[in-house]
């Protein structure tokens, strides 16, 4: 006589779609009511289609990993396309399906932190929290920048720095050091972007 089939409850129907993506056999084994995995295999195939326990769903962790973007940009990602990522218990880990992924990445592709600078967090503390000011930085970076010129006693505009560093006259024996760091640093301000600190520093150390 066939054995009966133990019937799939709506709470192991939960565990059963919650690790889909992110969980091994023997987790599912252990929460879906001690099942077989041929029972498991049969029931996600009959729901869902192929794709076994591997089927497109991620962990915000490993979408991270993955995308090579960072939480605050995934998480603004999916605040702005309004969506809905299911979750592992009230703290569990996030699940984000394919699709909400391959709209995260278009949108992101499409936005930036500050567009002009085509720039995804602010050059010197990386927050994407507080509005640009200037040169890829963010209001409370860009005081702290402005503080470093005039402690240096450099020109604050950045068309002012390019300009002091065109008169620069490397000696012989550091040209190449010279030529090395110049070209970085006029890249960096041609783009428009404000200079790091050891730029600075660099900047200061050679400027007639």
């Amino acid at each position: 006589m066939k054995k009966r089939q133990k019937r799939w409850t709506a709470a192991a129907q939960r565990q059963l779609f919650n690790g889909v993506g992110i969980a091994g056999l023997a987790w599912f084994q252990s929460r879906c009511g001690g099942r077989s995995a041929d029972a498991i295999y049969h029931k996600l195939r009959r729901e869902y289609g192929p794709g076994g326990l591997t089927r497109g769903s991620y962990t915000l962790g490993k979408l991270r990993r993955i995308t090579g973007y960072s939480e605050t940009h995934l998480r603004r990602a999916g605040s702005a396309l309004n969506q809905k990522w299911k979750r592992l218990g009230p703290r569990g880990a996030h699940i984000i399906t394919e699709e909400q992924m391959g709209e995260i990445v278009t949108w992101l592709g499409h936005d930036f932190w500050t567009k002009p600078h085509r720039l995804y967090v602010c050059l010197w503390c990386r927050t994407t929290r507080r509005e640009h000011r200037a040169g890829g930085l963010c209001v409370c970076c860009y005081y702290r920048y402005r503080r470093a010129c005039q402690k240096r006693e450099l020109p604050v505009a950045l068309a002012e720095q390019k300009a002091l560093l065109a008169r620069v006259k490397p000696d012989r024996d550091n040209s190449r050091v010279y030529a090395k760091f110049s070209e970085k640093v006029n890249g960096r301000l041609t783009a428009g972007l404000a200079l790091d600190a050891e730029q600075l520093d660099w900047l200061t150390m050679v400027a007639p």
